[in-house]
C-alpha cells in the first residue's frame, strides 16, 4: 500500500468543512455568476509567506493582486485559498469570472482542459491549481482533453462562508440558539407541572384511602398492644393482675370506666381512662387509700373524660 503523505491528508482534512459548505451551497443555490470564456486570461499563484498572520492575509493578496497585475488599464480577478493568492489578469475588463476560475477542481498532476474558445494546461494539487498556460488550440497535443466543467467553481467565494462570517448571520445564529433553549426549558417546565398536576390529582383521589387505611392500622396496632400486654401478664413478676384488681375495686363504685392503654413497667401501672361522669377528686381519694399503692396521680390526657393514671406499688 502506498504512503500518503501527511500534509496530503491534513489538507483534506481542513478542507471537508468548505466541501459540505460547497455541496449545500449547489444543492440550494446555484451557481448564477456570470463567467467570461471569452477574455484571455493569465494567471499567477503566489503561496503566502511563511511569516504573515491569518488576519494579514487579505491585507496581503490585495497589494499583490495590484503589484502583479502588468496592465495598467487592464483588469483583474483574485481568489484567496489556504495556500495563497490565486490571480487572473485581462488586458480588457472582464465580463464575469474567468473560467478557469469557475471550473471544478482536478485531481492532483498536470491536466489539458479545453474551454469554448481557448485550451489550458494546468496543473493541480490538492484541489488547487498552481499553474494554468494558455496553449495554441492548433497546436497538436497526445494528453487527453477535457472539458471546462462549471458546476462547483473552485475559486470562488462561497456564499454561505460569506454570510456565516457576517455579523448578522452570527446574531441570527445566537438568538436561533437562545430561542431553542428557551422552547426547551418551557417544554421541561410544562412538563414538570403536568407531573406535578397528575400527582396532586392521584394523591386527593387516594388521600382518603390511605387516611382509612392508616385509621384502621394504628387501631390495629393498639388493639394488638393490649392484647400482648394481655397475654404477657404472667411475666410481670406477678404483680400486673393483682395490681389491676386493686384499682379496678376502688373505680367501680364511682361509675362506669374504660380502659384504653395499659402499660406496666418495675411496679409502675400507667392506665388510660375514659372516665365519663365519675368525679375525679374522689377517685384520687380512692387510689392512694390503697395501701399497697406508694405513689398515685392522674392527669388529663388526649380529649374530654380520658385521664392518665399512673399508679406506683410495692416490690
Amino acid at each position: 500500500m502506498a504512503n500518503v503523505p501527511r500534509n496530503g491528508i491534513n489538507q483534506f482534512l481542513s478542507n471537508k468543512p468548505n466541501r459540505l459548505l460547497a455541496r449545500i451551497e449547489q444543492y440550494f443555490w446555484s451557481n448564477e455568476e456570470t463567467i467570461d470564456s471569452t477574455n484571455l486570461c493569465f494567471y499567477v499563484f503566489k503561496p503566502f509567506p511563511g511569516n504573515i498572520s491569518p488576519k494579514q492575509k487579505k491585507s496581503w493578496a490585495a497589494l499583490q493582486s495590484q503589484s502583479l497585475s502588468p496592465f495598467e488599464s487592464g483588469d483583474r480577478y483574485y481568489y484567496v485559498s489556504a495556500q495563497g493568492l490565486h490571480l487572473w489578469v485581462s488586458q480588457i475588463a472582464l465580463t464575469g469570472i474567468p473560467e478557469t476560475a469557475a471550473q471544478t477542481s482536478l485531481e492532483d498532476g498536470t491536466h489539458i482542459v479545453a474551454g469554448e474558445q481557448h485550451l489550458y494546461q494546468q496543473i493541480w494539487q490538492d484541489e488547487v491549481m498552481l499553474e494554468c498556460i494558455v496553449r495554441s488550440s492548433e497546436s497538436n497535443t497526445t494528453d487527453t482533453e477535457r472539458k471546462i466543467d462549471t458546476k462547483r467553481p473552485w475559486a470562488m467565494q462561497s456564499y454561505l462562508q460569506s454570510k456565516l462570517k457576517s455579523p448578522q448571520a452570527w446574531i441570527l445564529i445566537t438568538t436561533f440558539i437562545f430561542l431553542l433553549a428557551i422552547i426547551w426549558y418551557a417544554g421541561a417546565a410544562i412538563t414538570l407541572f403536568a407531573q406535578n398536576e397528575y400527582a396532586a390529582m392521584q394523591n386527593q383521589r387516594l388521600d382518603p384511602l390511605v387516611k382509612g387505611q392508616l385509621t384502621q392500622r394504628k387501631e390495629f396496632e393498639e388493639h394488638e398492644q393490649i392484647l400482648n400486654l394481655l397475654q404477657t401478664w404472667r411475666s410481670g413478676h406477678g404483680y400486673l393482675p393483682e395490681s389491676l384488681a386493686l384499682i379496678a375495686v376502688a373505680i367501680n363504685p364511682l361509675g362506669d370506666w374504660e380502659i384504653k392503654e395499659i402499660s406496666w413497667q418495675e411496679n409502675r401501672l400507667v392506665l388510660q381512662l375514659n372516665t365519663g361522669e365519675m368525679d375525679i377528686a374522689a377517685l384520687v381519694t380512692e387510689i392512694e387509700s390503697i395501701p399497697s399503692i406508694t405513689s398515685a396521680g392522674i392527669k388529663p390526657h388526649g380529649g374530654t373524660d380520658n385521664f392518665l393514671l399512673e399508679a406506683s406499688f410495692n416490690d
